[in-house]
């Protein structure tokens, strides 16, 4: 399987090392992307390995989204034929439907 960021996904990451880097040193943010980037990974071995995710918004779509969570952040991905795509990275400490989109 292939995996596909989408662009919010993308941009998700680099908010996240944007604002870790005004926080922590870039050591920190390298190491905090490469853990992120690792994780997904592990979906092309197991990509079933997260739990199915349902929301108000998500339950009125025909397609199987699902969740990991790596330290505070949370990866919403979902399966396609052949491709496996990032949708959404977010911090685990925001509201519910937040998270999503």
């Amino acid at each position: 399987m292939k995996i596909i960021w989408t662009r919010l996904a993308t941009g998700n990451l680099k908010e996240m090392c944007e604002y870790k880097k005004r926080f922590n040193k870039s050591k920190n943010v390298r190491r905090s992307r490469k853990s992120v980037f690792d994780k997904v990974s592990n979906l092309k071995k197991f990509p079933k390995i997260g739990i199915k995710t349902e929301s108000k918004i998500l339950k009125d779509m025909d397609m199987e989204f699902r969740k990991i969570v790596h330290d505070q952040y949370g990866i919403i991905y979902m399966l396609g034929n052949s491709n496996i795509y990032i949708v959404r990275i977010f911090d685990s400490r925001q509201d519910d439907e937040k998270k999503i989109f």
